[in-house]
């Protein structure tokens, strides 16, 4: 392990950024989180593009500009719930892809299980290094300090580890025959150890854990690798494919059927959970034939005869159709009674859902076999890319607003008083206008303003550095 002088001290910068500046993290969760975090994953950004010399901006921008999305959502919307999914999938993004990106035969290699299970390991592979980096830590220390004060040190940390245990072990027996002696080390252990900062040596402890991750990260994602993937025969007999695929089609056709007195039904029942169970049943057909038909798709793609393909193609439109159905009554369901975070997040993933199966259609088609699974994979990255510097809560509030001006509207605004301070802004348009806090009542425009009064109070005095420019914006 060995890095130059500037190496270490962008590592140290970044650690003590990265504690001191998110520090109030543990109280405050996710809305300690804004230019903060935009910062840390830049500067950590800018470590491991000067660490991976394959790295080229033609080449991996296609990864790299959704995970530089989803470090900017933090410095531009409030949103909780999005940053605390971020703060899952922007980690384990940035491992994968860029493990991806070291493979010197990564054009090559189609994206698969096994290249999967290879890039997994990979990301893990820093948690073999830590040993290494702590060491690395020491000798760098010591190097600074010279070795003579090195040796000092040392000899200095073993007298005080044996003298604490023995001196603890004589104050009690000495304080147990003499009260006085008793009462006056106990006022000294109190003054003592009241005296202590231990809020700062958690940070400096942190700072250390910090820099040997970073340290044991950059020495074990240095060196470029090569993915030698397994040849796996699949031998599929085309009779027992077309039968199963040519059954699963037959009941999909059946279910398509008996469905069409609601598959694309006008309107909703008057009660919600009559509503709530057709569409959500739609929603777990999503969910479940997703996984299901991808998965036929990627056993049956190029792996049989002419005829079973012709039906896998077949298979793909029907379940298009459901997807169709769902998004249908998914629309239906945002008229009548508003967006939400599940039903905003729902519908954009059966757009999504959409687009993968129009994808695998058209791959089904294709003379040459597609790394479908590649595509599914940067197709995801991108749109939860999208979706981070979306103004997801901004939509729904502004959304649900105009659906409320129907008359024979379902939608409740006093459901949205659960949103972040994103909506401040939107939120003082609509109690100050006339015309609409008129339509909405005096005691619903009395509500908001108290829930505008409470998100002030508890969000825009923020340490300028946990703020976003949503913040910034909305506030006073």
């Amino acid at each position: 392990m060995k890095f130059n002088n500037q190496t270490m001290l962008s590592i140290v910068t970044i650690a003590v950024f990265a504690v001191l500046g998110h520090w109030n993290f543990w109280s405050e969760g996710v809305y300690a989180l804004g230019f903060n975090t935009t910062a840390f994953w830049f500067g950590l950004g800018g470590l491991l593009w000067a660490n991976n010399p394959l790295l080229r901006w033609k080449r991996d921008w296609v990864w790299v500009v959704p995970l530089a999305l989803m470090a900017m959502s933090f410095s531009l919307y409030e949103n909780p719930w999005l940053k605390i999914i971020t703060c899952i999938v922007l980690p384990a993004s940035v491992g994968v892809f860029y493990a991806y990106s070291q493979l010197t035969n990564g054009k090559q290699s189609f994206w698969g299980l096994q290249l999967l299970k290879t890039l997994v390991k990979r990301c893990v592979t820093p948690l073999r290094h830590l040993g290494e980096a702590v060491y690395y830590c020491r000798s760098r220390i010591a190097f600074v300090k010279g070795k003579q004060d090195k040796n000092l040190n040392k000899r200095i940390f073993k007298g005080l580890l044996l003298l604490a245990p023995l001196a603890v072990f004589v104050v009690i027996l000495l304080g147990s025959a003499d009260d006085n002696f008793a009462s006056l080390t106990s006022d000294i252990f109190i003054n003592f150890f009241g005296s202590l900062n231990f809020a700062m040596i958690a940070k400096v402890l942190c700072i250390v854990i910090l820099c040997v991750l970073l340290l044991a990260m950059l020495h074990a994602w240095k060196s470029p690798f090569e993915f030698t993937e397994e040849k796996v025969i699949i031998s599929l007999d085309d009779v027992v494919v077309g039968i199963v695929m040519g059954g699963v089609l037959l009941i999909y056709g059946l279910f398509l059927w008996l469905q069409l007195d609601y598959l694309l039904i006008g309107s909703l029942p008057e009660s919600f959970t009559a509503t709530e169970k057709i569409v959500k049943s739609g929603f777990w057909q999503l969910f479940f034939l997703t996984i299901l038909n991808t998965g036929l798709f990627f056993a049956v793609y190029k792996n049989t005869g002419a005829a079973a393909q012709i039906i896998l193609r077949v298979f793909i439109v029907a379940s298009g159709l459901l997807l169709l159905s769902a998004a249908w009554r998914m629309g239906l369901y945002v008229y009548w009674y508003g967006f939400s975070y599940e039903k905003y997040f729902a519908s954009y993933t059966s757009l999504f859902a959409l687009l993968v199966f129009a994808y695998l259609l058209a791959a089904s088609f294709s003379k040459e076999r597609k790394d479908v699974f590649k595509f599914i994979a940067f197709a995801a990255l991108c749109s939860y890319g999208v979706a981070t510097v979306t103004p997801v809560e901004r939509i729904i509030f502004n959304t649900n607003v105009a659906l409320s001006q129907s008359s024979d509207s379902r939608v409740g605004l006093y459901e949205l008083r659960q949103m972040s301070a994103d909506i401040l802004g939107d939120v003082k348009g609509l109690v100050n206008d006339a015309e609409s806090a008129e339509r909405i009542g005096v005691t619903e425009v009395q509500n908001w303003k108290s829930w505008v009064n409470k998100q002030e109070r508890k969000h825009c005095d923020r340490a300028w550095y946990e703020s976003n420019l949503s913040l910034v914006s909305a506030c006073p």
